[in-house]
């Protein structure tokens, strides 16, 4: 063989190994693009993920105000029913007291 015939031969492996890397990376290239679409769909959802989030803690955050409010009125009844108990106490023992002066 000659000289160019082996450079000719050389250039023609080079131009199928260009072509096969080229094929390759059209593959990856596909490859990325898919994994960019669904990593947009995943920044997507978990975009919905964190609006739901920030709307649940607001209405937590209401709900536990809310729920404090009433703890309080409760509280408070009851504060003033164990104070009722009292004074009922003191009432059954002044009535208990007349009962012994009336003949």
């Amino acid at each position: 063989m000659e000289t160019s015939d082996i450079t000719v031969l050389v250039l023609r492996e080079i131009r199928d190994e260009i072509k096969q890397t080229n094929s390759r990376l059209a593959k990856v290239e596909n490859r990325l693009e898919s994994m960019d679409d669904r990593l947009g769909s995943m920044d997507d959802r978990l975009e919905s993920v964190d609006n739901r989030l920030v709307t649940l803690e607001t209405t937590v955050t209401h709900e536990l105000v809310e729920f404090r409010k009433e703890f309080v009125v409760v509280r408070d009844l009851l504060v003033g029913r164990r104070d009722l108990g009292q004074r009922v106490a003191r009432v059954e023992a002044d009535v208990a007291d007349l009962k012994r002066r009336v003949p």
